[in-house]
């Protein structure tokens, strides 16, 4: 599942995804905005999330996030309005 994916379905700065022994975890990294997700991240959320549907070797799927909070609504609001994202 992992190899030869596209560019928009790979890790970046903000998201992180990895898939181990049939585990796909997803971690949102941005503890600062209290981990609220920006339209990019929900984007290849969701496309990992379909990825795995499709994949029978995904028995388990993980969401989770680095620091203090997964989110929240004054995140959510700080995180949109430093992305220039409504």
């Amino acid at each position: 599942m992992t190899a030869g994916l596209s560019p928009d379905l790979e890790s970046t700065d903000e998201i992180t995804f990895a898939l181990e022994d049939g585990i796909l975890r997803a971690t949102m990294t941005r503890p600062e905005a209290g981990n609220a997700m920006t339209h990019d991240q929900r984007y290849r959320l969701m496309a990992w999330l379909d990825r795995a549907n499709e994949d029978p070797g995904v028995r388990c799927v993980v969401i989770g996030a680095t620091g203090r909070f997964f989110s929240n609504r004054r995140g959510s609001s700080q995180g949109h309005a430093a992305s220039g994202e409504r």
